[in-house]
């Protein structure tokens, strides 16, 4: 093997290197913050009702988050949009998680911190990661009495179209 075919292959080798080990750490946020939001769900062995709830809100956050900060050109200009994303959505991922699920504010704060570290530290940084705070603090703010956790008295009907008990066991509803 000639040493020129060597040099390009190791270059090779070590650039991929590089890309498997840049997309480890933000291959996707978005992505990331779901998984850790379905691990702080089966924690907590949140309902279903909750849980989707929950989810809508996380990803509410998300996507606000990541377009305000296509709209941010300070933001964009000194790391790119991508890291600016990565920590504007992980700024409101966490925040959400934090306010639905406190009893897992410590694994929200670890993995907030692990997406952190890879982001150099800059205006753009600290700008995306209040992007992401203020955006969640809505997202909750406007979530606070949506009356979702109303008790309602659910009584079945009889006539087509309503719900009934079914067979086997004629159980009541399980939620309203």
């Amino acid at each position: 093997m000639s040493h020129v075919r060597r040099s390009a292959l190791r270059l090779l080798g070590v650039a991929s290197l590089v890309c498997i080990l840049a997309g480890t750490a933000l291959a996707d946020p978005v992505l990331d913050w779901n998984d850790i939001a379905l691990q702080s769900i089966r924690i907590d062995k949140t309902a279903p009702p909750k849980a989707s709830r929950g989810l809508a809100m996380v990803h509410l956050a998300i996507a606000s988050a990541s377009q305000l900060v296509d709209l941010s050109r300070p933001t964009r200009a000194e790391h790119g949009t991508e890291l600016a994303r990565a920590a504007a959505v992980s700024s409101a991922a966490h925040d959400v998680l934090v306010a639905l699920f406190p009893a897992q504010k410590e694994n929200c704060d670890r993995d907030l911190e692990r997406v952190l570290a890879t982001i150099p530290d800059g205006l753009a940084k600290t700008r995306a990661i209040r992007i992401g705070a203020l955006t969640a603090a809505r997202v909750i703010a406007e979530r606070a009495d949506d009356g979702w956790d109303a008790v309602v008295t659910y009584t079945p009907g009889g006539a087509p179209g309503e719900w009934r008990p079914t067979p086997p066991g004629f159980l009541p509803a399980l939620l309203p």
